[in-house]
């Protein structure tokens, strides 16, 4: 019931999917014939009888490291089709097949520079590895106007059964495809429909286009800003950030949209993060079960699985600390709970063989931008010694 098109038109069950699997292009093929696809049935029906179908292997990883995964939290939230579902054929075909939930990114369009991003999803990292290794694969590269005409069209088709829309990126709210999705929702009379965002939450407005405007004429948004860190160390990692703005972009969206921030744990923002949740509950009165995050997985040499054992012990009895204090919010259990999987994580396995590769990695960039990962993070002041 959803299909995921990603900036390069490769179609997956979902934005994690394994893509050693691909589903089909839209380059090659049309939607509704990948949506109807052997490879797509074969999919569904693996599910349906609880085997592990090798496209998904994110939520497996995940859940084998006790870590909430895409594909728990979307059963979840479409639970009321799954008595619905009626397989019709040993092939896995579905009578009435139809799209309910979208995930559409038509380009890698994006104004950020983000440490544990890569090209494929970042045009501004595309052109930073094209000048750093000389890697052009994802430099301009995104759908044609043919391709995305052809998904705006099968959206159109399946416009009455879709539920909900999730726009990612890239960066959505500079992507024009993204205000022609909104168009046709409203020609569509579905300004009720269940729309959620992931965006940076840097830029409200591109070219013509107002975004809170678009917003106030809809009735189901839940934004969900990608927030990591507060303060100067915000823009190291999400390079191109200027926290500020970001709570000043806050405070003109919080009356006309759901509001959530969304983060990722990682190497660089583990002693970070915690503050931002402190600041965010008590100074912002932001709702505690409006703030969720998860570990960051890949790319491995930034996981907290690479900390050596010291910092992993500082990071333990600093996340206990914060723990203790959830538990003492209203609210807050959920919090509490993912920090506990998240030191599960951490402590599962040993990667710190993997710090060379991230400071190789992060030195490169540090380079490039007239920058140092030691002037930013005092903390690591001698994480290097460890290499």
């Amino acid at each position: 019931m959803h299909l995921y098109i990603n900036p390069q038109g490769v179609v997956g069950t979902c934005c994690e999917f394994n893509e050693n699997y691909p589903l089909g292009k839209v380059a090659d093929t049309p939607l509704h014939e990948i949506a109807n696809s052997d490879a797509m049935k074969t999919v569904r029906s693996q599910m349906l009888a609880g085997q592990r179908p090798s496209i998904c292997s994110a939520c497996w990883v995940k859940e084998d490291a006790q870590l909430p995964s895409a594909r728990q939290g979307v059963n979840q939230q479409f639970s009321q089709h799954l008595s619905l579902i009626e397989k019709t054929k040993d092939d896995g075909a579905f009578e009435g097949f139809k799209l309910r939930y979208l995930d559409f990114r038509a380009s890698n369009v994006c104004n950020l520079k983000c440490r544990m991003c890569g090209g494929k999803f970042s045009s501004r990292i595309a052109k930073e590895e094209n000048d750093l290794y000389k890697d052009s694969t994802y430099v301009d590269l995104k759908l044609t106007s043919e391709e995305i005409y052809s998904t705006l069209d099968y959206i159109e088709e399946n416009i009455d059964y879709l539920e909900s829309v999730y726009f990612a990126g890239g960066e959505p709210l500079i992507m024009e495809e993204h205000y022609k999705i909104l168009d046709l929702l409203l020609k569509h009379n579905k300004s009720d429909i269940k729309i959620i965002y992931n965006t940076n939450l840097t830029q409200l407005s591109y070219k013509k286009y107002n975004i809170v405007d678009y917003w106030k004429k809809f009735s189901n948004i839940t934004v969900g800003a990608s927030i990591d860190l507060i303060g100067p160390q915000a823009g190291y990692v999400r390079s191109g950030t200027d926290y500020d703005e970001l709570e000043e972009n806050y405070e003109s969206i919080k009356d006309h949209v759901g509001f959530n921030i969304t983060s990722i744990v990682h190497l660089c923002n583990i002693f970070n993060l915690p503050k931002l949740q402190q600041h965010w509950i008590v100074d912002k009165k932001l709702n505690p079960k409006n703030l969720s995050f998860r570990a960051l997985i890949y790319p491995e040499n930034m996981t907290l699985q690479v900390l050596p054992p010291p910092y992993k012990k500082l990071a333990r009895d600093s996340i206990n600390q914060h723990i203790v204090w959830l538990e003492s919010i209203s609210g807050a259990v959920s919090l509490a709970e993912t920090w506990k999987n998240v030191l599960h994580y951490m402590d599962t396995k040993d990667q710190s063989h993997l710090l060379k590769d991230f400071f190789r990695l992060n030195d490169d960039k540090d380079k490039i931008r007239n920058e140092r990962f030691e002037d930013v993070f005092p903390e690591y002041r001698d994480l290097r010694s460890y290499v």
